[in-house]
């Protein structure tokens, strides 16, 4: 078919430079020549059209079937045999990457139904794209529907969640919210992560049960808490009384006074701890409400002072300061007082047994956080290992348990703390180095 074309071409372009040559020699009337042109070109165009027609008509009826079956492909149609070669084998490898990506997607989806949280992944128009089989069984208990291409609004309705999806693809960053309630009586965490084609992919976990039995553990904790009150009372009261007795003589080793007197310190330290696990069990359940207002930084620091003053004594400590800046914070006074008091009185017993206690109070304003004030406890302790220091805010955790025995303490001040100063939209950490002592900072919003 090339060759055709090619040889009509340069066969009319012959012709025309022919026709036109002799109509200069043969009719000198400008005219005659324009007309004998006109009718080379029609000549030369009759051509061409036929060459072209006759390939059309060909291929017309190659592709009917009208050409009988041979071994031998059509002499018109071999200069398109390399590209029907490389077209098939486009097709075929095409073919074969498509069922490798068919593969893969059964695979991950066997994945993602096996695993135990919901998942749902939506486009950046926030349609739903797909779902796992957990998701599927979680929204067929409520009326809410769950079908691929619809929008998430229509099955998520939690505004909360919605805005958490929103915000990660957003921003293209992962999103993260707490506590949603999904369904009626269901609480849970919701994680957002952004895939690269601006859809988002979302993981649910469950935290109904877990609240469920953390709230039993509360609630026994705080029972038997306050069951034991009464009893402790009592028994410190006695144990006073018969410690007032002059006939029982000086304390000596084994002595009936030293027996009361060990009495009397195990009573107090239980009463501190039924103390503590009922404040911790109220700071958990919500029940007890911080009361900010406006109070000055050295008041709180005067405050906690004046609390820890005797336990600071008895264990011959020395209090120092660093940068006291004075400046008015919104805080409940005596939630703080108590997670200063706190974070003393542990310092105090971690200091250095060798050298002596040695703690160091400093606040400024917060480098990392604008409008907070930082809260800073150092001591010269032993430190802490970085293995631990996610860890020591938790209720009863002890770095070191063979020193923990003996010390004044019950093991959940600094989960007190925590508590605390989260309600009043703070943060507390712990910076620690072993050999090097540690520091535990907080930070409180600025009053103005």
């Amino acid at each position: 078919m090339k060759r055709s074309l090619f040889i009509a071409l340069w066969a009319s372009a012959i012709l025309a430079f022919a026709v036109d040559g002799l109509s200069w020699v043969i009719f000198p009337e400008w005219w005659v020549r324009i007309l004998v042109a006109l009718m080379a070109a029609g000549g030369m165009a009759w051509w061409c059209t036929r060459v072209v027609r006759r390939t059309l008509d060909t291929l017309q009826d190659i592709a009917l079937s009208k050409v009988p079956e041979s071994s031998e492909m059509h002499p018109a149609f071999r200069v398109f045999e390399p590209l029907a070669e490389t077209i098939t084998r486009l097709s075929s490898e095409a073919a074969e990457r498509l069922e490798e990506g068919i593969q893969i997607r059964l695979k991950m989806e066997s994945v993602f139904d096996a695993m135990k949280d919901p998942i749902v992944a939506i486009d950046s128009f926030e349609r739903i794209l797909w779902t796992n089989h957990r998701m599927r069984r979680l929204m067929a208990r409520s009326l809410s529907s769950l079908k691929i291409g619809r929008a998430l609004v229509e099955t998520i309705r939690d505004p909360e969640a919605l805005a958490c999806v929103r915000r990660a693809m957003e921003t293209g960053n992962p999103a993260k919210a707490t506590k949603v309630l999904l369904l009626p009586g269901k609480t849970f965490t919701v994680n957002a992560m952004p895939m690269m084609d601006g859809g988002v992919v979302v993981v649910l976990r469950d935290l109904t049960r877990i609240e469920q039995v953390e709230r039993t553990q509360r609630e026994f904790v705080a029972n038997v808490s306050h069951e034991l009150r009464t009893p402790l009372t009592s028994i410190a009261g006695y144990v006073e009384t018969l410690l007032e007795d002059p006939r029982l003589g000086v304390p000596n080793k084994g002595s009936a006074r030293d027996f009361l007197g060990s009495i009397a310190r195990n009573a107090a330290r239980m009463t501190r701890l039924t103390e503590d696990l009922l404040a911790l069990a109220r700071i958990e359940s919500k029940e007890h409400q911080v009361k900010p207002a406006p109070v000055d930084t050295n008041t709180l620091i005067h405050d906690a002072l004046d609390a820890t003053s005797g336990f600071i004594r008895e264990k011959e400590a020395v209090m120092d300061f660093g940068t006291l800046t004075s400046e008015m914070i919104y805080a409940d006074a005596g939630a703080i007082v108590q997670v200063l008091s706190n974070l003393i009185e542990n310092a105090v017993n971690y200091g250095s047994s060798a050298n002596g206690a040695r703690i160091v109070i400093a606040v400024d304003a917060s480098r990392d956080t604008p409008g907070m004030m930082q809260f800073s406890i150092t001591d010269n302790g032993p430190g802490i290992a970085s293995e631990h220091l996610e860890r020591v805010f938790e209720r009863f955790y002890r770095v070191d348990q063979a020193r923990a025995i003996g010390t004044h303490g019950t093991g959940l001040g600094l989960a007190i703390a925590r508590n605390i100063v989260e309600q009043h939209g703070g943060t507390i950490w712990v910076e620690s180095r072993l050999g090097k002592g540690s520091r535990f900072s907080f930070t409180l919003p600025l009053a103005s």
